[in-house]
């Protein structure tokens, strides 16, 4: 999903995705007779030779008022950068969008262990499970400060 959600005004956008995950990218105008195109980039901002584009990758290379592009998913995390085009029939008017993919890692972001410290006493109803994900703990109305202890299943997730 993009964000901000589109708008024809506004012209910069961005998305995040997975390492691996299959996305595509359409476009359409309103405008008859107008051809949508798009290029992927590098961080130069010039046309990436090894997009997965292949021989769509141009803006002048669009061929009809509608595409979808598909992508089999990014094998590395970074930003990747599109410019999505709209040009008019007469090839001199043209609107640019820009869209910046972020890729990030493939983490879990499921819990290993949830429990509480201090007192034998503090029970989680039902007892923890990866799968479940609501819980009841009754405490003593006078307890301020109920710890809890929380493992991810990734180590780095936060």
């Amino acid at each position: 999903t993009i964000k901000p959600n589109f708008d024809p005004h506004i012209e910069v956008y961005s998305a995040e995705i997975q390492v691996g995950v299959p996305f595509s990218i359409s476009a359409s105008s309103m405008e008859p007779h107008t051809k949508v195109g798009i290029e992927e980039l590098d961080t130069r901002g010039n046309i990436r030779k090894d997009s997965q584009l292949g021989a769509l990758n141009g803006c002048e290379r669009g061929l009809r008022r509608h595409s979808i592009w598909e992508f089999e998913g990014f094998k590395t995390e970074g930003n990747y950068r599109f410019r999505i085009c709209s040009t008019a029939p007469d090839k001199r008017h043209t609107t640019v969008y820009s869209l910046s993919v972020q890729v990030r890692p493939d983490y879990s972001v499921r819990l290993k262990s949830l429990a509480f410290a201090g007192n034998p006493e503090w029970q989680l109803e039902p007892a923890f499970s990866p799968e479940h994900q609501a819980y009841v703990a009754a405490v003593l109305p006078d307890e301020i400060k109920v710890p809890v202890v929380i493992e991810a299943e990734e180590s780095e997730a936060e």
